[in-house]
């Protein structure tokens, strides 16, 4: 209901499809009443911009969750893929080091970080004369546990089954597969998890000397 006088002064009341108009003098409006939706506007107005800024800033550290969390959770300004590597490890990245795989990933509740890289010989060797990581004592020769070989590397992964004698055999990636069934690699294994759930939080070092192959990773499920 809009409310108008005209050049005599009589009120002229009459109605919109748009909007009522809340003019002094009309059935069910006033002036407070369009006063009052304007600040309600503004205030939607506002709660408005301040939601979009929320959706910009959360996709912008979505975006960047990879360089946020990482660096919040390795603790280290290592660049990726090393970042990962020198928290876990401590140990200086090679200069020669050609990346195989990579990867980190995080979810609402679990995350994984992986690295799989070749070197040369020397490296290894120095490295496996020395303390292992993970706070570990000493280095175990392979093959590596299935149930800590969790990511699987951005490979296919390993699958266990056992045959009619009862011993395990594996499917995968033969890279993979290499870690659980070859005698020639040294890992470190820390399982974080609980009793039941073998793994399901956990950390991985894998030195291989005869391919000159080192493989981390670590991961919470």
């Amino acid at each position: 209901m809009e409310s108008m006088y005209n050049f005599w002064g009589n009120k002229l009341c009459f109605h919109t499809q748009e909007v009522e108009f809340g003019i002094k003098g009309c059935k069910g409006n006033s002036l407070m009443s369009r006063s009052s939706n304007l600040e309600k506007g503004k205030w939607i107005g506002i709660l408005l911009f301040g939601f979009s800024v929320c959706l910009l800033l959360t996709g912008t550290l979505y975006v960047n969750r990879e360089a946020l969390h990482v660096r919040h959770l390795f603790g280290d300004f290592y660049l990726p893929p090393w970042n990962g590597f020198v928290r876990i490890t401590g140990l200086e990245p090679p200069a020669d080091a050609k990346v195989i795989a990579y990867a980190y990933d995080d979810w609402i509740m679990d995350w994984e970080y992986y690295l799989a890289f070749e070197t040369d010989h020397k490296t290894i060797e120095r490295w496996l004369s020395a303390a292992p990581p993970l706070d570990v004592e000493i280095w175990t020769r392979g093959p590596a546990p299935f149930e800590a070989l969790k990511p699987s590397f951005g490979m296919d992964s390993v699958m266990q089954w056992h045959d009619e004698n009862g011993l395990a055999r594996y499917d995968g990636d033969e890279r993979l597969v290499r870690l659980v069934t070859s005698d020639q690699i040294w890992y470190a294994a820390v399982d974080r998890c609980c009793d039941g759930m073998r793994f399901h939080d956990g950390s991985l070092v894998v030195l291989d000397p005869e391919l000159n192959q080192v493989w981390v990773a670590s991961w919470g499920y």
